[in-house]
């Protein structure tokens, strides 16, 4: 198993996980780089998932034996196990994540799985968290195996790729990513016995026709042409990162008025592009699937709804995500751009609500325990809030409690703090924060 923490670990420009994108939209590659890739919270949960996974598969441990303990995501070279009451444990945001009942029987189904593998061949080998390098299609595409296991009686090589997202249910054939996965795994056994590859999604929390677990077999023959689709679509992201040139203008501005269409395409694919919002041919495609239009003065006209038949009603009504889609991520950059400086015009940005947070959340503990609440009273899975031990306590008895814990100077065990702004109209009621005061606030939700 890899002794680098997930979080820490080297990110290929051509990453198989966005393969399905740039496959088919080469131009995204270029147009993603002035974008931050900013981490979410799903993507945390997904992260600690992972690291049980591996360390159960490593070592020979079931899911269930860490129950109550929390995953630190960004540990290396030892235990990724902290106890809830560790001095980092719970406090760093998007680094911890507690291991739930929910976490342990998702992870357990994967990891079930993967050892019905090996049972009965005794020379079954298991690989779990392996780099798999694809650089002989490409210089820039590799990436982590969750697990591979590999039987040279029957020259059959398994690959398993572990799905903790349940939003959107992943299928195994003709899944780029988990081909490319499996060119990689080839690759590595390209000295031994080898006739059949089967690629495997494990994915228990998203509900999909064909059950938790999906799996395509394939010939090495077919994995082939895949490598040679690879290599044609990786050659087209290199010819339009070369036409592109640069993204940024002088002043910091995305300028995208000379880029080259050609190597652009929108569609179902356009979601988790960082430049979603910026790209010509996503708005083009939002705008003709709204059939909106825009006038000389910016401004948007839509059809008449009243007018459609039931079919352009369904039509509308499929592709509408994908517009929503789209100026969802047109908010998002408008805020980044009003935190940079370049604030819409008739715009302002306003701190979201305050919400109370322990200034000092292992303090707290002990002073709370000395007022007379116990260890069931403060937690959940983790630390209540101030507002949930405020319901324990009642509200004048932890007001007073706060009160005496706040010296002249007005520092207390509370404090209430803003998670971030919002762009929003100027004649909002809400006091106007400066854009160059916008970075000490979290990202636009």
């Amino acid at each position: 198993m890899s002794t680098i923490a997930h979080t820490e670990r080297k990110h290929a420009t051509l990453a198989p996980s966005a393969a399905h994108r740039w496959m088919v939209c080469p131009g995204s590659i270029a147009m993603e780089q002035p974008f931050p890739n900013v981490s979410s919270s799903y993507a945390a949960q997904g992260t600690a998932a992972h690291e049980l996974a591996g360390w159960c598969l490593a070592n020979d441990e079931q899911p269930e034996d860490h129950l109550g303990l929390w995953i630190d995501t960004k540990a290396e070279h030892g235990n990724i196990f902290v106890d809830l009451t560790d001095d980092e444990g719970p406090h760093e945001e998007n680094r911890y994540w507690p291991i739930d009942d929910d976490m342990v029987e998702a992870v357990t189904v994967y990891t079930d799985f993967v050892r019905s593998l090996l049972k009965d061949h005794k020379d079954a080998e298991l690989d779990v968290e392996q780099r798999l390098d694809m650089t002989h299609l490409h210089p820039d595409i590799f990436g982590t195996g969750d697990a591979t296991v590999y039987i040279e009686s029957e020259r059959h090589l398994h690959v398993c790729d572990y799905k903790h997202g349940k939003g959107v249910a992943v299928d195994a054939k003709n899944n780029p990513q988990l081909l490319l996965y499996g060119a990689g795994a080839a690759m590595r056994f390209h000295n031994r016995p080898l006739e059949k590859v089967t690629l495997h999604i494990i994915q228990p929390r998203a509900p999909h026709p064909k059950g938790r677990i999906r799996s395509d077999p394939l010939d090495l023959f077919s994995l082939f042409e895949f490598e040679d689709d690879i290599k044609t679509s990786a050659a087209l992201v290199d010819a339009a990162t070369r036409d592109f040139g640069a993204a940024t203008g002088v002043d910091g501005r995305i300028d995208n008025s000379t880029w080259p269409t050609v190597y652009l395409k929108a569609g179902e694919h356009c979601g988790f592009c960082r430049a979603h919002a910026i790209c010509p041919t996503a708005r083009a495609a939002a705008l003709e699937l709204a059939q909106a239009e825009f006038s000389d003065t910016g401004e948007m006209t839509l059809p008449d709804f009243t007018q459609m038949d039931p079919d352009q009603m369904a039509t509308y009504m499929a592709q509408a995500e994908q517009v929503v889609a789209h100026f969802a991520a047109f908010k998002v950059y408008a805020h980044a751009e009003a935190c940079a400086g370049r604030m819409p015009s008739g715009m302002k940005l306003v701190a979201k609500r305050a919400t109370r947070k322990w200034r000092d959340a292992d303090a707290v503990v002990d002073d709370l325990m000395i007022a007379g609440l116990g260890k069931a009273d403060l937690y959940t899975e983790k630390l209540k809030s101030p507002a949930q031990v405020e319901k324990v306590m009642k509200k004048k008895a932890f007001e007073k409690w706060v009160a005496d814990g706040t010296d002249e100077d007005g520092v207390g065990p509370v404090v209430s703090q803003s998670s971030g702004t919002n762009l929003v109209p100027v004649n909002d009621p809400r006091p106007a924060v400066k854009a160059d005061a916008a970075s000490d606030f979290d990202a636009v939700e």
